[in-house]
């Protein structure tokens, strides 16, 4: 998709046809595919193209959005006056910020040329590797490959302007043995396309499947795990929802000090732990700015254990005489080297999880979650995995689990359902709670 000067003209036009108070315009210009396979051979494949607007009118303390397709310029017209009508009649909002004036933003190279031009034919060709082995090892393969090419365009009534352009091609794999007993899973995710590796994964993918068939009876109870990047990245996610200064400040997350106090500067994990954000970092680039406008830079969150920064909405930045701090569009965790099966070899006893399905919080306060193991739970013993064994119902936190990092592996970006570029280490953790068995593939 080449840039869209169709896209600038609609978010031009929106902006000049406002009648009362402020007035933000988010757009969006995108190509995409996808192209399905299960029981070994290609389902379906589309194509889909789509250019939207988002419009927010804010008059004094009341705002309302109105998203629509709109390409006509009657379309948008009508998208602002449904959005300053129902703004007008909205109850007031006592935390409603002014709009941001105009910005300056960091270069992301987020879009892969190669990647943009993806076709029917070439996800075809992506995927044959994964068909192929998962049919040659006598298994049931099925995968989902999808793309799209992006251009996003933010504006406001006071001047700020964000532009951003990118690519997202993710891959996921399952096969499962024809008895029905074994299952494995893959994922990948990337902005360029020849960063997905999808020969070595659709290997690993059917040597675990293989592996996995026919598991055996094992009790719950706390173990040593080894955890594949996916099962980090999927913990981790409820850590990073958790975090946020507001919250802390008013006693309502695991952040809170007390005293309308955060735990900033304590040391809470780990002193391996190392949590940061880096939107620019060319192999795994993420947003240069959030929802507003406000510019998304390079952040450190945690620093060898110890909580250095919370996101920090700009009301409460305001409040308390602080910076505001943008929620991040990346995560980078310190790591070592070596993969999750490298990492196994120093475990005499343990569990292998390949990843975590079903994901719950118990507790908020405590970032408590619950979730099953699946596709893959496997005994270690003597640094080798020995046998198959039964999934489990796990009761932990990511929290603990970052107290409790014996050894780690390399980082790798994984594909992750909120959109998050994540990039995390297999880990090594001790005491980890599965509090039950359960009969899941």
């Amino acid at each position: 998709m080449a840039k869209s000067p169709r896209l600038s003209r609609l978010v031009e036009r929106a902006l000049a046809a406002r009648t009362a108070g402020q007035l933000r315009v988010f757009g969006e210009s995108a190509t995409a595919g996808n192209t399905r396979f299960a029981n070994n051979g290609v389902t379906t494949t589309g194509d889909t193209q789509k250019l939207s607007l988002s419009v927010t009118s804010l008059q004094g303390q009341r705002a309302a959005t109105v998203s629509g397709t709109a390409s006509s310029r009657e379309e948008v017209l009508d998208l602002v006056r449904q959005a300053e009508s129902l703004a007008a009649i909205a109850p007031v909002n006592p935390e409603q910020v002014p709009l941001l004036g105009a910005q300056r933003y960091g270069r992301v190279r987020g879009r892969d040329p190669a990647t943009a031009r993806i076709d029917a034919g070439r996800r075809v060709e992506l995927l044959r590797p994964a068909v192929e082995r998962a049919r040659d090892a006598g298994l049931v393969g099925a995968g989902f490959v999808a793309h799209e090419d992006v251009e996003l365009l933010l504006a406001n009534s006071s001047g700020m302007v964000a532009k951003h352009r990118k690519t997202r091609i993710s891959l996921s794999l399952t096969s499962r043995s024809v008895d029905g007993t074994g299952s494995s899973y893959g994922a990948a995710a990337s902005h360029a396309v020849e960063r997905i590796g999808v020969a070595s994964l659709a290997d690993k993918v059917a040597r675990r499947a293989t592996l996995s068939r026919a598991p055996r009876r094992a009790q719950a109870g706390r173990r040593t795990v080894v955890l594949e990047p996916l099962a980090v990245a999927e913990l981790l996610s409820f850590l990073v929802n958790s975090m946020d200064r507001r919250r802390a400040e008013e006693g309502r997350s695991y952040f809170a000090a007390g005293a309308g106090t955060s735990r900033v500067g304590e040391r809470l994990f780990a002193s391996s732990v190392t949590l940061r954000s880096a939107p620019a970092d060319r192999a795994d680039p993420g947003m240069p700015f959030d929802w507003e406008g406000s510019p998304r830079t390079e952040r450190t969150w945690v620093k060898d254990g110890v909580l250095v920064d919370l996101p920090t909405t700009r009301f409460w930045a305001k409040k308390q005489g602080v910076p505001a701090v943008p929620s991040p569009s990346t995560l980078h965790m310190s790591g070592g080297s070596g993969t999750a099966e490298d990492l196994l070899k120093e475990v005499d006893d343990g569990v292998l999880v390949t990843r975590f399905w079903y994901n719950r919080t118990l507790d908020r306060s405590r970032i408590q979650v619950t979730g099953l193991t699946r596709d893959g739970t496997f005994e270690i013993k003597n640094g080798a995995i020995t046998r198959p064994i039964n999934n489990f119902r796990y009761n932990d936190s990511p929290v603990s689990l970052l107290t409790r990092v014996v050894a780690m592996g390399a980082p790798e970006r994984v594909a992750t359902r909120g959109g998050m570029v994540m990039v995390v280490p297999p880990l090594v953790v001790e005491e980890f709670n599965f509090a039950s068995r359960s009969d899941a593939v």
